[in-house]
């Protein structure tokens, strides 16, 4: 793993170790477990990661560009490391990111048993979420779409909406 591995993991400045993070992991393993049953939520589970005390790693904020443009270079260092509350975006990105079952990225693109990290969760896991995630979505994609002219072009002037031959929201 030649990249930083995702919350849950320590980096150690060594690609061939990332060891679990003793905070951190424990909690992510819950959030896999409450979510594969169907009852909880995104929203439910970063309610839950605050209520645990879950944070995100410690990281420098990113510099403005008149602090790049800047002649002293000292400015960099003392910007202060700060850590953040878990987002409903955060839960959604560890839930859906394989490296948390023990794979990696290989060259090609595709995810591989990884030699640097361990499994938080079991693949068995990571599938039962993703079919609950699955199951959640609600856009709909339609396989043959209406031969309309004027879909996507004119826009409702009461409420803004992308006039759609579809129903949406019960409202055609």
């Amino acid at each position: 793993c030649t990249y930083r591995a995702p919350i849950g993991y320590l980096n150690l400045g060594e690609m061939e170790n990332k060891p679990l993070d003793p905070e951190r992991a424990p909690v992510i393993k819950q959030m896999y477990e409450h979510y594969a049953t169907g009852d909880w939520s995104l929203s439910d589970l970063a309610r839950y990661a605050k209520e645990q005390g879950f944070m995100t790693v410690p990281m420098r904020r990113r510099r403005t560009k008149e602090e790049m443009l800047a002649e002293e270079d000292d400015e960099a260092e003392e910007l202060p490391k700060i850590s953040q509350l878990a987002s409903v975006n955060l839960i959604s990105r560890i839930l859906t990111n394989p490296f948390y079952t023990g794979k990696t990225l290989d060259p090609d693109g595709k995810y591989i048993e990884s030699n640097s990290h361990v499994a938080l969760v079991s693949q068995q896991l990571f599938d039962d979420v993703q079919a609950v995630l699955k199951k959640k979505k609600v856009s709909i994609h339609y396989t043959e779409k209406l031969d309309l002219p004027l879909r996507g072009i004119i826009r409702c002037s009461h409420c803004k909406r992308v006039y759609t031959p579809y129903p949406k929201k019960g409202i055609q």
